[in-house]
């Protein structure tokens, strides 16, 4: 049973009803039904949301390393604000809870060894 109304683009034709026109961000998509399509729609717009949590925090750990490198006054804010973004991302599974440990760790040694050669020196 062809329909000559509307173009599918899936594999098997469906009546009308079932068919819609492509969208120009959708690429390729394996999915037949509507609401695998939706729940392709909503995974890519957490991965972006996901995308840019994690740059945030790129971009709060270079800052962070730059402060306490420079030996800034503002470094104990600093670092408080990138461990709460880092704790934030952790619990909503952006990036595991080890990796978070591991990264506000990692600045607090990096604090701590700066004091300590601002100290001897």
């Amino acid at each position: 049973m062809q329909n000559s109304e509307a173009t599918c683009y899936t594999p098997v034709t469906f009546p009308t009803r079932f068919c819609r026109p492509r969208a120009e961000t959708e690429t390729n998509d394996v999915a037949n039904t509507k609401s695998a399509i939706r729940d392709i729609r909503k995974s890519r717009a957490r991965a972006a949301r996901n995308q840019s949590v994690r740059s945030a925090i790129k971009t709060f750990m270079k800052k962070t390393r730059a402060a306490i490198t420079a030996g800034d006054e503002n470094v104990a804010g600093l670092i408080r604000d990138t461990s709460a973004l880092v704790d934030k991302a952790a619990k909503r599974n952006i990036i595991h809870k080890n990796a978070a440990n591991r990264r506000k760790s990692r600045l607090a040694k990096r604090l701590n060894a700066a004091q300590a050669a601002g100290q001897s020196a």
